[in-house]
């Protein structure tokens, strides 16, 4: 009979019978077979009584004894690690076992982590076990707030895993549209902090911004070509947040033109480029008299000068040519305003030329009398030369040269016309009725006019008598005085 105890003699197997035959060996089969159930059970084998031989004494049931001894429970660590090998957050030191060697561990769960296996076995010669554990899923929801509590943009749910650090390209993108609204970041939770491991709760991070102050800035308007908007030297000043699209004045006749640059930071100067509107005119000549002689429409940009190309030089030169003096022309130096939809009106003032008249006489009966236009303007007068026709109406003459001969008058075609001769106020008023023959075209050329002066013989003739009679009258009132003087004297 085969007996397994412990050092101590407690039964650990139930006895195993044997035969064999005298000085013959035992039968060991099924003996291993419970040993190493034994030993499975933490036991150390100390002795084994079947090693002997069966004695020689017959009918004496021989006795064998199998003995074990307890094993020490072993000291071991159960190490979890990450798929890539590095340890679970907050488990790096691994967890301390104590069992005996073989024993089934129940391995003690991670929040936050699942492993595939829920035991081990302590192990006879290695100290530390290595279970692989696996991140669960977690989830955050992000909060972005100003100092006050009120909500400065949507939240933003993330999602992770356990203990791993929190996936911020979203958030940044949140925390930078909320700096660019005029804030400034006060606190940023996600910067520093991870994934928890707690599977039941999500986890929630509160972004604090404060807002930044008004910042104090100068719109400076310009035009296209670099230069200030007339009216607007030092620019117009204005007060926004930083980061915003500034606020553009209003500059009447003008019109912003590009991008809206933003509020400046720091403040100073922003430049804005204004195109001038398109604005329009009436150029009205009139004479001296205030009658009006044309009208020419003109275009032009706000605050910009006028374009005389417009037909204002042309229309000046016609006038000219009809006889006229140019007195004033607003539109050599005005511009035009900067009033959207109101025209503006421009004064240009012609004088008509009279002729002049020059009379020379010679002697009561002969005389020479001339018409003279105005001498010719030098070259600072305001008065432009006109080809062909000037307005000074230089050539226009009148020629007077006694009484018998014939009086010429000269126009600007080169035609003359006769007349008898006149006297000195006779001729001064044919002189401006020639003058004015001079300056009216007819058919596009000038009109030939002949005048008949008045004969002046008759008129001499009676003077003369007149003359001898008044003589007769004296002398005869001479001698009768003579002859009372001598009746006197008597």
């Amino acid at each position: 009979t085969v007996h397994f105890v412990d050092e101590a003699g407690e039964t650990l197997a139930p006895d195993i019978e044997v035969t064999g035959v005298t000085n013959g060996t035992v039968d060991r089969t099924a003996v291993r077979n419970q040993i190493q159930q034994i030993i499975n059970q933490q036991y150390n084998l100390v002795s084994d009584g079947t090693g002997t031989v069966f004695n020689n004494v017959d009918n004496d049931n021989q006795d064998f004894e199998v003995v074990f001894a307890k094993l020490a429970n072993a000291q071991f660590t159960i190490v979890p690690k990450l798929p890539d090998g590095s340890p679970v957050p907050g488990h790096e030191n691994g967890e301390s076992k104590t069992g005996l060697p073989g024993e089934t561990i129940h391995l003690t769960p991670i929040p936050g982590y699942t492993t595939t296996i829920t035991d081990v076995d302590v192990p006879t010669d290695d100290p530390n076990v290595v279970v692989t554990y696996t991140a669960d899923p977690q989830k955050a929801t992000i909060h972005f707030v100003d100092q006050s509590g009120q909500t400065v943009a949507t939240d933003l749910v993330i999602e992770g895993s356990s203990d791993l650090t929190l996936a911020r390209t979203d958030v940044n993108a949140a925390i930078q549209a909320v700096l660019n609204k005029n804030y400034n970041l006060v606190s940023n939770p996600t910067a520093t902090n991870n994934f928890d491991h707690d599977d039941n709760v999500d986890q929630n991070f509160t972004v604090v911004f404060s807002k930044l102050p008004d910042a104090n800035f100068t719109v400076v308007p310009k035009t296209p070509d670099g230069s200030n908007v007339p009216g607007y030297p030092g620019g117009v000043s204005e007060t926004g947040q930083p980061g915003d699209p500034i606020s553009v004045p209003s500059v009447e006749g003008y019109t912003p033109t590009g991008t809206v640059p933003d509020v400046p930071t720091n403040g100073g100067s922003v430049v804005v480029t204004y195109k001038p509107d398109v604005q329009h005119g009436t150029v009205l000549f009139v004479d001296q008299d205030g009658k009006q002689l044309a009208i020419v429409q003109v275009t032009g940009v706000s605050d910009g000068s006028i374009d005389r190309s417009q037909g204002v030089h042309a229309e000046i030169q016609t006038l000219l040519n009809q006889g006229y003096n140019l007195t004033s022309d607003e539109t050599a130096t005005a511009k035009f305003d900067h009033i959207d939809g109101a025209d503006q009106t421009f004064i240009i003032t012609m004088t008509k030329l009279p002729p002049e008249v020059t009379n020379s006489g010679t002697g009561s009966n002969t005389g020479t009398g001339t018409i003279t236009a105005p001498t010719e303007p030098d070259e600072n007068s305001s008065n432009p030369k006109v080809t062909g026709k000037t307005n000074n109406h230089q050539g226009r003459t009148t020629t007077s040269k006694g009484d018998d001969e014939a009086k010429t008058l000269t126009h600007e075609n080169g035609s003359t016309s006769a007349s008898s001769a006149r006297t000195t106020a006779e001729y001064s008023s044919a002189s401006k009725t020639a003058a004015t023959m001079a300056n009216s075209p007819q058919n596009g050329t000038q009109s030939r006019h002949q005048s008949q002066l008045p004969q002046t013989n008759e008129k001499q003739t009676v003077f003369a008598q007149i003359g001898l009679g008044l003589m007769s009258l004296l002398t005869l009132f001479g001698l009768l005085g003579k002859r009372r003087k001598k009746e006197d004297d008597k």
